[in-house]
């Protein structure tokens, strides 16, 4: 072979070599945009979550005190109407 021939080789097997590595970081770099991106979506539905929790939690000790105050009323009413 001549040192021409070698030498087109030679920068082939360069040149795909270049293209691997740029498919590799490019499919990489896909990759973990997809990863942050459902780590981003995965930290709001556990944002979401905490916050519902939250509201229900505010909820629930609404309706129970509430029904603790319904309870108190009807407590007080019910002796003041025994003792009258």
């Amino acid at each position: 072979m001549s040192k021409h021939v070698l030498n087109n080789t030679g920068e082939r097997h360069a040149e795909i070599n270049k293209a691997q590595e740029f498919e590799q970081k490019t499919n990489e770099g896909v990759i973990n945009k997809k990863e942050n991106e459902f780590d981003k979506i995965h930290f709001n539905n556990q944002e979401k979550h905490k916050n519902q929790t939250e509201n229900i939690r505010e909820v629930t000790k609404e309706v129970e005190d509430n029904q603790w105050v319904r309870d108190k009323n009807f407590v007080q009413t019910s002796l003041e109407n025994k003792y009258k």
